[in-house]
């Protein structure tokens, strides 16, 4: 086994106080507060949790019922040997976590999501492993703790080696169920039979290889739909729910070069979902306006960061205008790009987030009422 390397996990955050994190081995998680939420999101400096594994992905929620937020980490050992473990770890509410709750599993873990699959009121962990090429449930105590495992062998090739995780009922049976993108030109829906297990699994095939995916309800049906990037053929594709777990064929739009991720708001204040890429190759994002219908205008492109790999989006500088903060994978930043309530962004402002970082969520984990920012980081700093 290689000498383990320096990984981080970092946290951008909106508010004014500071993480406090100890020092456990090589691999960090690092925080960035902000000042305050006026016409722009101001971030302080990284603060950093660190240990002697790699960080793969990130979820938050409430996984010990205390009303404060907690994160979820997919960990794994340098090249995915010896170690595949998920961390939770509690919050505070005021911006400091407890040391790891570690959960060691015989699945290697990449991405991961969070929701109650056994209808008992609290969290459980979902995620996907490329290297098992299986999905792995394990349920939440509510006290923090994760228990019984149950898994499922995805089809063949089927498992992302960064995937995305998200969740839903797309069947419309009352059970969540989940979906994770592929190496290849598909994603895969995982049934949730509602006891905490899995009960079956359908892929659908998408034209190119898919980097992200997000389940909204794009035309307003009251019926979960998909949208998905496809890096090799630039294009993002747009499937309608039929909400029993059947999709419409994609229809595809074009955006910039190697979509890398996609996220999804109102961005024009009309009140249907539009749609941002990030393009890894053409350094821009692209935003795809919805006609209130499920159809979407030609992209429109705004520069962005190098490298640009990621994305969410929130109102981050309280003007009630959603905005986008993305990754720049090279560049080792998170940079906020201002919505305008218009479908336009402006131009982007870095914070420090390491080198290689992967996926970003968005939550408020100071409880401050302003948006914040975590960060994986899987590479080398």
């Amino acid at each position: 086994m290689l000498a383990p390397s320096t990984r981080t996990v970092r946290a951008l955050l909106v508010g004014a106080v500071l993480f406090a994190f100890a020092t456990v081995a090589l691999y960090r998680v690092f925080v960035v507060t902000a000042t305050d939420s006026c016409s722009v999101a101001n971030f302080q400096a990284a603060q950093s949790l660190t240990y002697d594994f790699w960080n793969r992905s990130v979820t938050t929620g409430d996984f010990n019922g205390d009303g404060k937020p907690d994160m979820a980490v997919t960990m794994v050992g340098q090249n995915f040997q010896g170690i595949c473990n998920i961390s939770i770890m509690l919050g505070d509410g005021l911006g400091s976590f407890a040391a790891p709750l570690v959960k060691t599993t015989n699945q290697c873990p990449d991405g991961i999501g969070a929701a109650d699959f056994n209808h008992d009121g609290k969290l459980d962990i979902v995620f996907s492993s490329g290297v098992n090429q299986s999905m792995v449930l394990m349920l939440g105590n509510g006290a923090g703790g994760l228990g019984t495992q149950s898994t499922i062998l995805l089809p063949s090739g089927a498992a992302n080696i960064f995937p995305v995780v998200i969740t839903g009922d797309f069947n419309g049976d009352g059970n969540v169920d989940a979906v994770t993108n592929s190496n290849g030109p598909a994603i895969t829906l995982v049934r949730g039979n509602g006891g905490g297990g899995f009960s079956g699994t359908s892929t659908i095939s998408l034209p190119g290889k898919v980097t992200g995916v997000v389940a909204l309800d794009f035309n307003n049906d009251g019926k979960l739909d998909l949208a998905t990037s496809n890096s090799t053929t630039n294009n993002v594709s747009v499937l309608f729910g039929d909400g029993a777990g059947n999709f419409a064929a994609p229809v595809n739009y074009s955006v910039g070069v190697t979509p890398s991720s996609i996220a999804a708001a109102d961005l024009d204040a009309d009140g249907d979902l539009d749609i941002v890429t990030t393009n890894q190759n053409s350094t821009n994002i692209s935003v795809l306006l919805n006609g209130g219908t499920g159809t979407f205008g030609a992209a429109v492109h705004f520069p962005s960061p190098a490298s640009p790999s990621y994305a969410v989006m929130r109102d981050f500088d309280g003007d009630g205008k959603n905005d986008v903060a993305v990754v720049s994978q090279s560049g080792g930043s998170v940079s906020l790009m201002s919505g305008n309530g218009a479908g336009a962004f402006g131009t982007p402002t870095p914070y420090g987030a390491g080198t290689s970082t992967g996926t970003i969520v968005a939550a408020d984990v100071d409880t401050d009422g302003l948006t914040d920012l975590i960060a994986v980081n899987y590479q080398t700093t």
